[in-house]
């Protein structure tokens, strides 16, 4: 079954999240990880959104993901996210 994590963020500080960016970039690449969509709400249809921007990842599986989320390079990548923005992460199988 495949994994989806999703972040949805609000990005407090632009150009400190550029650093997130930098890092989470080879820690995906370095994974079994695929980057699938990144983008920022452009029309509330129902509800409102907490959180304007939204990247989405896919993973063969929920181990994977995991795997991919502990490792030491994202772990480090997600002190500048931390820094920069707030938000949720969130994983999902199909």
């Amino acid at each position: 079954m495949a994994a989806y994590v999703v972040l949805r963020l609000t990005i407090t500080d632009k150009e400190a999240f550029g650093a997130y960016v930098a890092k989470a970039g080879p820690a995906l690449e370095a994974s079994t990880g695929e980057f699938v969509f990144s983008g920022q709400v452009s029309d509330e249809l129902e509800g409102s959104s907490d959180h304007p921007v939204t990247a989405v990842l896919k993973f063969p599986d929920r181990a994977s993901a995991l795997e991919w989320y502990n490792s030491p390079d994202y772990q480090e990548a997600t002190q500048a996210r931390k820094a920069a923005s707030d938000g949720l992460v969130l994983m999902y199988e199909d």
